[in-house]
Parts: structure tokens; C-alpha cells; sequence
């Protein structure tokens, strides 16, 4: 199991080792990579996280989905999902484990009334597609298979007009998304830190407006691609020493994360490719305070004598 870079990494050391079953939260993979795997493969996934693109390959083309992955929606973000989440998904691998020991009827029973419960109440607040998929991931794995009521639900869902309602609201979203995502990457470099502020002013406006839970979870992702693009630009720029890039980044992270250790860190390389090694020190410290903890990192990019005198 592992929760998005830990997910990764689950699903890295799969590939090479025999497991019972793999259980990934805030990050997926491929189809190809998946076809590999010789374990079933249980996906949770927020519809507001930034990484629910990789999981929203799967949704609208069933015959794409691996015979191996079940896959389960949420509206937890990226974050690692509760426990109770958590214990039924385990539950679900274990019961349909073909490696070991026949679980007993009774406990199948009582595991299927329980997502049954489950749909039914997503079904009631038209979470259409959540429920869906978990009627899905019923229907095709035994034991739960075997029970006829299963398969019902499923088709019901799937064949509603509601399920293909919400599955074209998706794809708009997405399809939104991806081109918004494109213009933000370049407006890191095209645009100043008055029009950021506005764009983000305008997003949490948004955000905290729109009653449409598509509009809302698409505006979440972007808000959150914005931060993740901020650390990736910021590596970049540190590769390249762009300290024209790093400058623009900066202001636009601390508007979005002001809390975020990376904002200090990323804020030290301009002053010192600029020869301000007193002002260098002083935000690495910050970031140290606020909970920077890669010591090797910082050894890696500043000389001795700025890290000599950091207080760590």
C-alpha cells in the first residue's frame, strides 16, 4: 500500500516481487504498467486531486480498464484516505485474495451489505459515478460476483441516464482542465504577480461559489496543479540557475502556500546567485523553522559557507 509517491513505489517493487494485492491512494499508472502486475490492483482516488487524471484514463472507455484494477472514487483530495476507507478496500482485497483460504459466506454477505449501504447512500446525493464503480468493482470479482444482486445494481447504474450524464460533465471538465493547465505553465514566465493574484482571487471565489461539484472539483485540481508546478518549475530553475524563472515563481508559491518550507528555500537561490549570501542564510533558516528537513539538499546546492551556517 502507499499514498502518492508512496503509491509509486508500491506499485514499483510489484513488479519485481509476489504480492497478494496492491491497495494505491493519490496516484495510479498506466494501463501497460498495470497489465504487468500479477495481483489485483485497488485504486482510491479523490475526483478533486490534482493526480485524478490518471486514474480518469480508465473512466470512459470501459474496455481500457486492466482486468486487474478496481478502482474507487472519492472527494478526499490528495490525501491519504480515512480509515474506515481505508479497511474496506483492504477487506475487499483480502475477501477476493485467490491465494488464500476461502473466506465464509457469512463474511462476504455482511462485506456486499456494506457496499451495498454504501451505493445506496452515494446514489442519494447523485454521486452517480462513485457509486457506479463500486457496483463495478462487485460485479466483476469473486466471491462477490456470485452474489445476482450485485450484477443488478451495476447494470442499472451503468446503463442510467444519470451515469452518462455525469460521465460527459467529467470528460468537459477534464478536457477544460488540460487546456488550462498548458496556459498556466507559461504564464509562470509571461505573466507578473498582480495578475496571479487576481487569477487566485478569482479561483477561491470560485471555489467557494460554485455548486456544481464537477466545476468544483476541476477548480480544486487546478489550484492544486498551481502549487505542484510551482515545485516542479522551482527544481527546474535550480537546474538551469534561471534566476529569472525562480523570481517569478516565488511570489506566486507564497500566495498559494505561504506555510510551505519550499517558499524560504526556493526564495534563498536568488540572493545568492546574486552574491547576497547574509540574505541566503536567513531564509534557509526560515525554512529550516517552518520545516524544511534536507540537510543533504541544501549541502548539495550551497557552498560550505553558507551551510556551515545554518542552524540545524
Amino acid at each position: 500500500s502507499g499514498f502518492s509517491g508512496g503509491a509509486r513505489m508500491a506499485l514499483a517493487f510489484a513488479q519485481n516481487k509476489h504480492i497478494n494485492g496492491l491497495l494505491l491512494c493519490g496516484a495510479l499508472a498506466n494501463a501497460d504498467v498495470i497489465n504487468t502486475l500479477k495481483t489485483s490492483v485497488y485504486s482510491i482516488s479523490g475526483t478533486d486531486d490534482f493526480n485524478f487524471v490518471e486514474t480518469a484514463q480508465f473512466l470512459f472507455n470501459e474496455q481500457s480498464i486492466p482486468s486487474n484494477l478496481r478502482i474507487e472514487l472519492t472527494r478526499q483530495s490528495h490525501s491519504w484516505p480515512d480509515s474506515l476507507l481505508l479497511a474496506e478496500a483492504y477487506g475487499f482485497i483480502y475477501l477476493s485474495d485467490r491465494d488464500a483460504p476461502a473466506p465464509s459466506g457469512s463474511s462476504v454477505k455482511a462485506f456486499i451489505a456494506r457496499q451495498n449501504k454504501k451505493i445506496d447512500s452515494l446514489e442519494s446525493q447523485k454521486a452517480i459515478l462513485e457509486a457506479t464503480m463500486l457496483a463495478r468493482n462487485l460485479t466483476l470479482t469473486k466471491p462477490f460476483s456470485d452474489e445476482k444482486s450485485v450484477s443488478a445494481t451495476y447494470q442499472k447504474l451503468n446503463n442510467s441516464e444519470a451515469f452518462n450524464k455525469q460521465l460527459s460533465q467529467l470528460k468537459s471538465t477534464l478536457e477544460f482542465e488540460t487546456k488550462a493547465r498548458d496556459q498556466y505553465i507559461r504564464a509562470f514566465s509571461t505573466k507578473d504577480s498582480l495578475w496571479w493574484k487576481n487569477e487566485i482571487s478569482t479561483l477561491e471565489q470560485k471555489l467557494k461559489n460554485e455548486s456544481d461539484p464537477f466545476k468544483s472539483d476541476m477548480y480544486q485540481r487546478i489550484k492544486s496543479f498551481w502549487g505542484i508546478a510551482c515545485y516542479s518549475l522551482g527544481k527546474q530553475a535550480i537546474q538551469n540557475r534561471d534566476i529569472k524563472l525562480m523570481r517569478n515563481i516565488i511570489p506566486v508559491y507564497r500566495m498559494l502556500e505561504p506555510d510551505n518550507a519550499y517558499v524560504y528555500y526556493y526564495a534563498a537561490f536568488p540572493a545568492f546567485w546574486s552574491g547576497n549570501d547574509t540574505v541566503a542564510i536567513n531564509l534557509l533558516n526560515k525554512a529550516l523553522t517552518a520545516g524544511f528537513e534536507d540537510m543533504d539538499l541544501i549541502n548539495q546546492n550551497f557552498p560550505s559557507s553558507v551551510s556551515s551556517q545554518i542552524k540545524h
